[in-house]
């Protein structure tokens, strides 16, 4: 039977190290990893909520304008309808297609612009609680075009080219704040080349556009200014 090899005894060399060292480093290590992993899928879940919330916001805007816009419209349509209803030498009596009663005519314009106009005031105290003060101040112009529609039963040129001004100004303010481009008053370029080419003469009457433009811009601007310093001075 061959003998058994001695054992071989290797001699550490003693670092001075505890035995606990290495365990802790690595329960460090784990607990920075954990830290790092909370932090990341925190942060994460903060800006999924936020672009939520942006998306939840924008989707308000857009509902909340659009009722805004339908129920001005409507106002400033209801309030021409009375006004030259109200200026025509014959007035008849018909039925109410509501009531089934016969009413005059203007009795029941008045009745429509009166529902259309508190329509148009309750979408914008709606919409005062969530838009922002350039769109709140456009809308709030918007409606006083309406009002003033109203009020003075004019139909002219000059009152119905400012109504749709600021309610193109209102259009913007509102792809403004749901971010997205703003729309252009006028024409692409491509169809206003091909319209000069037909007609030599829309050179100066773009002309002319383009300047009358430029100082409703200016207005606008300013308008828009006034209103977002002082909203008392736009008044009827």
């Amino acid at each position: 039977m061959l003998p058994s090899p001695p054992p071989v005894i290797i001699n550490m060399p003693d670092t001075g190290a505890p035995w606990w060292g290495v365990p802790l480093l690595a329960g460090i290590f784990v607990l920075i990893g954990a830290l790092a992993a909370f932090l990341s899928t925190r942060a994460s879940d903060r800006r999924k909520s936020k672009n939520e919330d942006a998306r939840r916001y924008d989707e308000e805007i857009k509902n909340l304008g659009g009722k805004f816009l339908t129920n001005a419209d409507e106002y400033k349509k209801k309030s021409q309808d009375y006004a030259r209803l109200s200026k025509s030498s014959t007035i008849r009596s018909v039925t109410d297609p509501k009531t089934g009663k016969m009413m005059r005519q203007t009795d029941i314009a008045l009745r429509d612009k009166s529902k259309a106009q508190h329509k148009a005031n309750e979408a914008l105290n709606q919409l005062s609680f969530v838009a922002p003060e350039r769109l709140h101040a456009a809308c709030r112009a918007m409606l006083v075009s309406a009002l003033r529609i109203d009020m003075h039963e004019k139909n002219d040129p000059e009152t119905d080219e400012e109504f749709r001004r600021r309610r193109h100004l209102v259009l913007n303010e509102l792809r403004r704040t749901i971010k997205l481009r703003p729309l252009p008053r006028k024409a692409p370029l491509r169809a206003r080349m091909m319209r000069r080419i037909r007609n030599p003469k829309s050179f100066w009457t773009d002309f002319q556009k383009l300047r009358r433009s430029r100082r409703e811009n200016k207005a606008e601007k300013k308008l828009t200014k006034n209103l977002a310093t002082d909203p008392k001075k736009e008044t009827v």
